[in-house]
């Protein structure tokens, strides 16, 4: 809270949601706002269900998407790639399983629960780890590399259904049976270049 710069920047992520100019040194946690700004940074457009609640996004990909994130599942038995959202409870929730937040998702009224979601930046499948990058952690954005069943929800990038050829370089290994379209290769390559280039900032 004492760091000009910073305090510039977490206005920014404020900023982006038309909310209050908040700049982290309120109680208010940012780690959603942060979330929201890099993915319209990295070309998101419309495609993003933007909040200042991470369970929004989560709610919203449990309910088919708005374009970018259209599924939410089972992070312990899926691949995370990169750009993709590793998402877990907190608090109340800390415990909570894929199974737990799907019922949540799926209930007539769901409640306002604790969340928090991370950008997947890098992936280990040899070792089950990932690397992320969340805001709000320690009260600045870190990258971290840990075991993906820390997390319960994963929400993965849309995958194209157009057939193609092309593989993308973004530092994992890619699955040529199910390719992925331009732009989502971009988001992508930038979302990665983009949290890699604020964590150095911090």
């Amino acid at each position: 809270c004492t760091d000009a710069s910073m305090r510039i920047r977490i206005s920014q992520y404020w900023d982006s949601l038309g909310l209050a100019p908040w700049d982290g040194c309120e109680d208010v946690p940012w780690s959603a706002a942060f979330i929201s700004y890099m993915v319209r940074e990295a070309g998101g457009g419309d495609g993003f269900a933007y909040s200042s609640a991470h369970r929004d996004y989560i709610k919203d990909a449990f309910m088919g998407g708005s374009g970018l994130y259209n599924s939410a599942v089972d992070i312990t038995v899926e691949t995370p790639l990169v750009g993709d959202l590793a998402c877990e409870g907190r608090g109340t929730t800390s415990s909570w399983t894929f199974s737990e937040f799907e019922a949540w998702a799926n209930s007539a009224s769901p409640e306002n629960i604790p969340t928090h979601c991370d950008v997947v930046v890098a992936t280990d499948s040899a070792n089950g780890t990932i690397t992320t990058i969340g805001g709000n952690l320690g009260d600045t954005v870190k990258q971290q590399t840990e075991s993906k069943n820390t997390y319960a929800v994963l929400l993965s990038v849309t995958r194209s259904t157009k057939p193609s050829d092309r593989l993308v370089d973004v530092g994992i290994v890619v699955d040529t049976s199910s390719s992925f379209s331009d732009d989502i290769a971009n988001f992508r390559a930038d979302a990665a270049d983009i949290l890699l280039q604020v964590t150095e900032a911090y």
